[in-house]
């Protein structure tokens, strides 16, 4: 008995029977029936583990989400992070992967777009390349959320604390609050009338997601965020435990995209970056 216990063993399975081959585990994992697509900077990386369970309470199973994001990224040129340096979500593979896939049933998330001001865009700029994600996105999702900007906690900022949070997001931004807050509101107005033209949901952040940083909202209120922003009523079970713990978003934090660049060459991974017990996937374009 012990030695046909050890040569089940030896084929991949445990004495209970289970697959401990991660492949022959992987193929029994249920596929997801239906896709999220975030796209976004800081706030879409903080919250876009929150994001997927809002998605999969939403779906009742797994989903597939293919997410192009990244602290302090531009919806159109090239931005960095210390050294670390993503292209614009414009030019992102995540275009190509999602004309190349199939069709499932897909929600589409726009938000962080306030960010491209402290790199100098003008706000028709910052607009014409959130209409052109607008037309891309509305081809894939039945469902697009446009999020403006979080003016109210912007208002309550002092200009000395806008100049701590500007040198530590841009250090070479000299943007000032007064300029900021009037560009703030231009862009959140032309956000406003893209939504319509392109009939996606339009959601005004809620000042209460928001303290003392007035961009980033704040992690005890990701869940609820998170289902406003993708229209999941606040009861809707996921049916399965949430993925949005402590653990998950230390691991979630060193995922690696498709590709990013560093000073001295760039660095490409397969997608996608986190693959979940349930089945849920997580891709970084």
């Amino acid at each position: 008995m012990q030695n046909a216990a050890a040569a089940c063993a030896g084929r991949g399975f445990s004495r209970a029977g289970a697959f401990r081959n991660p492949t022959q585990a992987a193929s029994l994992r249920p596929l997801p029936t239906s896709r999220l697509i975030p796209l976004g900077a800081s706030n879409v990386a903080r919250g876009c583990l929150a994001l997927t369970d809002a998605a999969r309470a939403a779906a009742g199973g797994p989903v597939e989400v293919h997410a192009a994001l990244g602290r302090g990224r531009s919806f159109g040129i090239d931005s960095r992070l210390l050294i670390r340096q993503l292209g614009g979500i414009e030019a992102s593979p995540i275009w190509a992967h999602l004309d190349a896939a199939p069709a499932l049933p897909t929600n589409a998330l726009v938000m962080d777009v306030g960010n491209d001001l402290f790199y100098g865009v003008e706000v028709p700029q910052i607009l014409a390349w959130v209409d052109v994600a607008l037309q891309r996105l509305t081809a894939h999702a039945a469902r697009v959320t446009l999020v403006g900007i979080p003016l109210a906690s912007l208002r309550r900022l002092s200009p000395a604390l806008f100049a701590v949070f500007r040198h530590v997001l841009v250090p070479s931004c000299r943007l000032s609050l007064r300029d900021g807050l009037v560009q703030a509101e231009q862009l959140h107005h032309g956000l406003q009338q893209l939504a319509e033209r392109h009939g996606a949901t339009f959601v005004t952040p809620q000042d209460d997601w928001y303290g003392l940083d007035p961009i980033h909202i704040r992690r005890r209120h990701w869940d609820a965020a998170a289902r406003t922003l993708l229209g999941v009523p606040a009861d809707t079970d996921a049916g399965a435990p949430p993925l949005d713990r402590w653990s998950r978003r230390l691991s979630f934090f060193f995922a690696a995209p498709a590709q990013r660049r560093w000073p001295f060459w760039t660095q490409r991974h397969s997608q996608p970056a986190r693959t979940f017990p349930d089945g849920s996937t997580i891709s970084l374009w």
